[in-house]
């Protein structure tokens, strides 16, 4: 149901197969090849209704939302990453070479001075 300067239009809706049909009061409505703008319409007249929805079928799903800056801060690079789970790892084999955080920090620090990093990849 529609409705326009407070009067109750009653609008048929023909649903075919693979139709996906939306209505909103600020689309227009297609009708027998003639635009007809949902203003326009009288109370208790019976239309046949066939509406193309403007946008893609996945359009709402969660994953396709972009919101805010989402993923916009700086990320590790990949040969920093793999330095630190070497870092991680060495830990897990053999307890007494455990890293500690300031441990790590002066490690790649050290990797900086040498000249194999950069100091913007830290």
């Amino acid at each position: 149901m529609l409705y326009h300067r407070k009067q109750k239009i009653q609008v048929q809706f023909d649903f075919k197969e693979n139709d996906y049909l939306r209505s909103y009061a600020n689309y227009n409505i297609i009708i027998e090849n003639q635009t007809l703008s949902t203003n326009m319409l009288d109370s208790n007249e019976e239309i046949s209704v066939h509406q193309e929805f403007p946008l893609k079928l996945d359009w709402a799903l969660k994953e396709n939302q972009k919101f805010g800056k989402k993923g916009g801060g700086k990320r590790i690079s990949k040969h920093i990453v793999v330095l630190l789970e070497g870092y991680f790892l060495a830990g897990n084999l053999n307890k007494s070479d455990r890293y500690s955080t300031q441990k790590m920090w002066s490690e790649l620090t050290q990797l900086v001075e040498e000249g194999s990093l950069e100091e913007t990849d830290i």
